[in-house]
């Protein structure tokens, strides 16, 4: 990881499920995008790439997708869900047996018996908006 550039910027988001910062904020660098945390957008000069992740945490040991695309990702021993991570990586570069689906329809004895159910719909805002379109729901929890 770039650790000049996060060295000079603050944590402003937090993974939600292991608590590592994900994205920072530089006093006097461009804000590149906003994440929602929950009372509102935060604004972020650098987001966690997957290259750095592994720089830091370890190889990927697996990649967690379902309905509504990415779940989770394992950095060696570290879990990280935040969906902005996984945003753009192409899977297919992941050796084989690293992706994992978990779909809750594909258990199910007989699909035509239960209508396909959607619970959320949700949009999220393209880099560089000050402003999410429509509420946005995401696991980052803030400080």
């Amino acid at each position: 990881m770039n650790r000049s550039r996060t060295e000079k910027a603050g944590p402003v988001a937090w993974d939600g499920y292991c608590d590592e910062p994900v994205a920072w904020l530089a006093v006097g660098e461009p804000v590149l995008g906003t994440l929602y945390g929950g009372s509102g957008p935060i604004a972020y000069t650098h987001l966690l790439t997957v290259e750095e992740a592994v720089e830091v945490y370890g190889p990927i040991s697996e990649w967690v997708v379902g309905p509504g695309g990415f779940r989770r990702v394992c950095f060696g021993e570290t879990v990280l869900s935040s969906a902005e991570l996984g945003r753009g990586f192409d899977t297919r570069t992941l050796p084989e047996g690293i992706v994992t689906v978990e779909d809750p329809d594909l258990d199910w004895p007989c699909r035509s018996a239960v209508p396909h159910r959607v619970t959320a719909a949700v949009e999220r805002p393209s880099i560089g908006s000050v402003a999410p379109a429509a509420r946005i729901t995401s696991v980052f929890r803030t400080r």
